[in-house]
C-alpha cells in the first residue's frame, strides 16, 4: 500500500524526490520555505499546523521557516533540534525506503516528542504498526543520503 501511495503522490507532485546528490538539509519550497511555512512550534503547543507569519521567520539549516508568534520563533531559536521535523522535512516512510520526498505539512504525527512528516495524507496505520523498525530505516537512511554525508 505504500508503495503504492508514494508512486501515486510522485506522480501527482505532492512530493519531489530527490537523489543523494541534491538532497537539501531541510525540504524548502521554491521560495525557500520550510514546511510551506507552518509554524513547526505550533504542532507541539496547539496540536495542529498553522500557517506562520513572514514578519515571525528565522532561518536555520538553510531554510526560512515561519512562525505565528515571536514567542514561537523564539522557541524555535532556542532548540531547533527539539522542533523541527525529523529527516529534514522529508516524508518519513519514504525515507525508510532512502527516498527523500517532500513532505506534506497536514501529514503530521508527533511520537516520543518529534514530529514526523509523510507526503500524502492520511492514517499513520503502517508506521504505527512497525515504528521502531521503520524509524530505525529511515534514520540509516538519513545518516546516508542526508546532507553533509
Amino acid at each position: 500500500m505504500f508503495r503504492w501511495l508514494l508512486t501515486v503522490a510522485l506522480i501527482l507532485g505532492v512530493g519531489s524526490a530527490f537523489s543523494a546528490d541534491n538532497v537539501k538539509r531541510v525540504a524548502t519550497n521554491d521560495l525557500g520555505l520550510a514546511i510551506e511555512g507552518y509554524d513547526t512550534v505550533a504542532y507541539f503547543t496547539m496540536n495542529k499546523p498553522v500557517k506562520g507569519e513572514a514578519q515571525f521567520t528565522a532561518t536555520w539549516q538553510g531554510a526560512r521557516w515561519h512562525f505565528v508568534s515571536a514567542d514561537n520563533r523564539d522557541k524555535f531559536e532556542s532548540d531547533p533540534d527539539r522542533y523541527a521535523p525529523q529527516f529534514g522535512a522529508y516524508c518519513t516512510m519514504a525515507m525508510t525506503k532512502g527516498i527523500a520526498v517532500t513532505a506534506d505539512p497536514l501529514a503530521w504525527k508527533i511520537v516520543e516528542g518529534r514530529l514526523y512528516l509523510k507526503a500524502v495524507p492520511g492514517p499513520w496505520t503502517d508506521f504505527d504498526k512497525a515504528r521502531p523498525r521503520l524509524l530505525t530505516e529511515a534514520q540509516r537512511h538519513w545518516q546516508k543520503i542526508g546532507p553533509g554525508n
